[in-house]
């Protein structure tokens, strides 16, 4: 599994790293245009992301910004679709609404790993089993 972990609050993007990294191999951006960067460069290299998670409040680009340039790449260039989560410390209905008129799951600051894991076991990037192992 290849995960690309996108978030300027290095607390969060630390978090996050440390849990997806016992499923798989994970990139860090810690802005928006970093993202996207490393996004057309996995398409370039036919090494496409399984997962993207990306922080809302960034501060070049806004996350859902972001996320709707990649959704909107994958679909023109006819790649199948990463599995994505928008992170936010504020989870107004309004963000919610937005991340799932991507297909995106929502997940609120602080981050707690068995919330993630649940979003992961949700997405099919692992095994409830696998999840619970992982806690430890």
């Amino acid at each position: 599994m290849k995960f690309l972990v996108t978030d300027d609050e290095f607390i969060a993007l630390t978090k996050i790293t440390s849990i997806l990294s016992k499923f798989g191999d994970c990139d860090v951006a810690t802005n928006g245009g970093q993202a996207l960067e490393m996004f057309m460069d996995s398409v370039v290299k036919g090494e496409l992301y399984d997962l993207m998670t990306i922080d809302i409040e960034m501060p070049d680009i806004n996350g859902l910004k972001v996320l709707q340039l990649i959704c909107k790449s994958e679909q023109k260039q006819n790649l199948h679709p990463a599995k994505k989560i928008i992170v936010s410390a504020e989870g107004k209905a309004q963000n919610v609404i937005d991340a799932a008129g991507y297909k995106c799951e929502f997940l609120e600051k602080p981050v707690m790993r068995e919330t993630l894991i649940n979003k992961l076991i949700k997405l099919c990037i692992v095994k409830s089993e696998q999840g619970v192992n992982a806690d430890a």
